[in-house]
């Protein structure tokens, strides 16, 4: 004799409630995200008043110092602040396949490390 199988009964109230877990994280995440975008902007703002006012060289002056040191294709930059210090990172693409990596002081333009060169 075959027993009938009981499938599991999905009530109007736990759909609702699933969906609207489903929701909140998607609200939170927007959230979070323009945040994000916020933040940058903001940074973006002040490097630009940094360079501008002559706190912190500007990107082609560094690109420059930083190619005549390392032969290559400048493929990512990065800029990071601590303690109210700017410090780029550049990623070279050397002509050997290579990925080199070197920091460099916002202020002053010096090459302040060079890794796997």
């Amino acid at each position: 004799m075959r027993h009938a199988r009981k499938h599991p009964v999905i009530t109007f109230a736990a759909c609702s409630t699933a969906l609207m877990a489903v929701l909140m994280l998607v609200v939170a995440h927007a959230h979070a995200g323009n945040a994000h975008e916020e933040h940058h902007e903001q940074e973006h703002d002040r490097v630009l008043d940094d360079v501008t006012s002559g706190r912190i060289k500007s990107l082609s002056e560094l690109r420059r110092t930083v190619l005549s040191r390392v032969d290559g294709t400048i493929v990512d930059i990065e800029i990071e602040r601590c303690n109210d210090k700017s410090y780029y990172e550049f990623r070279i693409l050397r002509s050997d396949g290579r990925v080199v990596e070197v920091e460099v002081d916002g202020e002053s333009g010096l090459i302040l490390q060079v890794e796997n060169d």
